[in-house]
């Protein structure tokens, strides 16, 4: 598994966990590149997610790591982990999703399976293949699990409720994470709910300059563990954030608008149209006046 640090240009949200049946919090479904390429932009939420590779490649991302995924490969992403899902090349990717919310438990279990939510390094990605083991197992409850979804034959909650049981059992007996207690989960998600306030700021104003103690100010932190947790989190520094928020403003503006290049480079927050040039060849890998001569062409 190779593992490097990542700079992508999507901006990362909350999402709101929602069930097909809000007595079910749990989802399970395959995600296909047969209609269209999968692009799963950078999100984050308190249900563990589980992905099991049915076919072909993927790039990865949790929190500043991005790694390949294959066929085969199950991929573990704890809750509050910022992750994201690309698809590779031109070849069928097909992805089986599992998705649950850890209010499925009741106390005592959670007692349990609270370091599986919440690691003391939530970026470490936990990743198996079915050549092991666990991931022939993983790999069988979960198939177990989308099978009762799509048959809804009486009685499948109480099966996909087992399924989802042995899997976390599975999970916990070959875990070596750490206990984490309910105030540093509880403290670990606060801090990215006031992220959140700061990321919808930054895509509201975007063209304004933001200082980093502002930034900072804004999460209640001090500058230097703003920019560690930041960094951490997202993958990118501050500037890195806002400057990828501009170019993805002005790349709609070029293929939506008739106002020109400079004029785009100004309204988005850019003093340089030279500066501006060379940082949207370097996310786009085109320039903006080859971006809209080829939505033309």
């Amino acid at each position: 598994m190779i593992i490097e640090h990542i700079s992508q240009s999507e901006t990362a949200y909350e999402e709101y966990f929602q069930t097909p049946d809000p007595a079910i919090p749990i989802r399970s479904f395959v995600n296909s590149s047969r209609q269209q390429s999968i692009s799963v932009k950078p999100h984050w939420h308190e249900a563990v997610e589980i992905l099991y590779m049915l076919e072909g490649t993927a790039v990865q991302r949790i929190n500043d790591l991005v790694f390949g995924i294959h066929t085969g490969d199950i991929v573990i992403i704890n809750g509050l982990n910022v992750h994201s899902t690309i698809s590779e090349g031109n070849e069928a990717t097909d992805i089986l999703v599992l998705q649950f919310d850890p209010r499925l438990l009741n106390t005592m279990e959670e007692g349990y399976l609270r370091p599986l939510f919440f690691s003391k390094d939530p970026g470490n990605p936990h990743l198996v293949n079915t050549q092991m083991p666990i991931g022939r197992q993983i790999k069988e409850h979960m198939m177990d699990i989308y099978h009762e979804f799509v048959d809804k034959s009486h009685g499948y909650e109480l099966a996909i409720k087992s399924d989802i049981y042995r899997i976390l059992c599975l999970m916990l007996r070959s875990s070596d994470m750490r206990y984490c207690t309910d105030t540093r989960y509880n403290a670990y998600r606060i801090k990215l709910q006031r992220l959140q306030i700061l990321l919808d700021y930054i895509d509201q104003h975007y063209e304004q300059p933001i200082e980093l103690s502002e930034a900072a100010e804004m999460i209640h932190m001090s500058r230097y563990h703003f920019c560690r947790f930041f960094k951490k989190t997202m993958g990118k520094t501050l500037i890195e954030y806002l400057n990828e928020t501009r170019i993805e403003k002005a790349h709609q503006m070029i293929i939506s608008s008739g106002k020109t290049i400079s004029e785009i480079a100004f309204e988005v927050g850019f003093n340089s149209v030279t500066y501006f040039n060379r940082l949207y060849k370097n996310i786009k890998h085109c320039t903006p006046t080859a971006a809209r001569r080829n939505l033309h062409s």
